[in-house]
């Protein structure tokens, strides 16, 4: 049975060993901060990894902290330093003018990691337009909302100031959805091929990147929801008797009804854990681009 996911790691996970053979992306993973974070980065080569993934071309970075709401401020730092260093480690993301954009509902906790961030993060484009000598990089921030809030699409309204504003680079920090409970909240996803909004929950918009807007895209995000069809298969993994599982899930598959398949689902928690997340994510962005902030 098919769940929902935004996140490169895991289609990865669910490759065959024929697609795996067939290659079309590369694959390489390490450890930092003693073993408690770990960062894997897939990058998809060709159109026939873009077939095997159904992403497209480009990379396509994971950072995992099991334990990023049950450790303390050093291991959200060494998160921060390890967000930063792997923005920095992508081909796009050194542009003197950069625009940040929060997407997502702030009115809805686990819709609302991009307005959260973009909130929490340092800005100065407004001084540096009246520097004699401006700082090496000029950032400005935007959080267009959701269509049901302008009656606009997202893109439209991204577009609209880009043409006024002229960056170089567009960051876009965005909730994702999961196929694993265990990494909602817990998981990083940068990539350089842009974006499209709402698709965490399937809820799909025009999408933005650099075809559409004619600048790079560099997109962050987090998965903050799980559908029920994970939670009901994650729990059907640890039943022993394999063919009483295969039966429930050959009967999920038939009686699922559309309505609950489009269920989802976070964490009792989201309010603290969105505040912490945004949080890393913005003091990354201000690592990278040396703006001004404390953790």
């Amino acid at each position: 049975m098919n769940t929902h996911t935004d996140l490169a790691i895991e289609l990865k996970e669910e490759l065959d060993e024929a697609a795996l053979r067939a290659g079309g992306f590369t694959f390489e993973e390490h450890e930092e901060a003693g073993g408690q974070i770990r960062v894997s980065r897939v990058q998809i080569t060709n159109e026939e990894g873009e077939r095997q993934f159904g992403r497209r071309r480009g990379t396509y970075i994971t950072i995992e902290v099991p334990q990023m709401h049950q450790a303390g401020v050093a291991l959200h730092r060494r998160v921060v330093s390890c967000v930063a260093k792997q923005i920095q480690s992508t081909t796009i993301w050194n542009r003197s003018e950069v625009l940040l954009v929060g997407i997502g509902n702030r009115d809805i906790t686990s819709d609302a990691l991009g307005p959260c961030t973009v909130s929490a993060t340092c800005v100065n484009r407004h001084k540096n337009l009246l520097l004699s000598r401006p700082a090496p990089y000029s950032v400005s921030a935007l959080t267009p909302g959701v269509m049901s809030q302008t009656g606009m699409e997202t893109l439209a309204i991204i577009k609209g100031v880009i043409s006024q504003t002229h960056p170089k680079l567009l960051i876009v920090v965005d909730a994702l959805a999961s196929r694993s409970m265990h990494r909602v909240n817990r998981t990083i996803q940068i990539s350089d091929t842009g974006i499209s909004p709402g698709s965490g929950l399937k809820n799909y918009r025009l999408r933005i990147d650099k075809e559409s807007l004619g600048i790079p895209v560099l997109a962050i995000g987090v998965p903050t929801v799980v559908s029920t069809r994970t939670i009901l298969m994650d729990m059907l993994e640890g039943v022993a008797d394999g063919k009483w599982r295969n039966a429930v899930l050959s009967q999920m598959s038939q009686e699922f009804s559309e309505e609950s398949a489009n269920m989802f689902v976070t964490t009792k928690n989201i309010d603290e854990e969105i505040q912490c997340l945004s949080l890393i994510l913005s003091h990354a962005i201000e690592e990278c681009y040396g703006l001004t902030g404390s953790f």
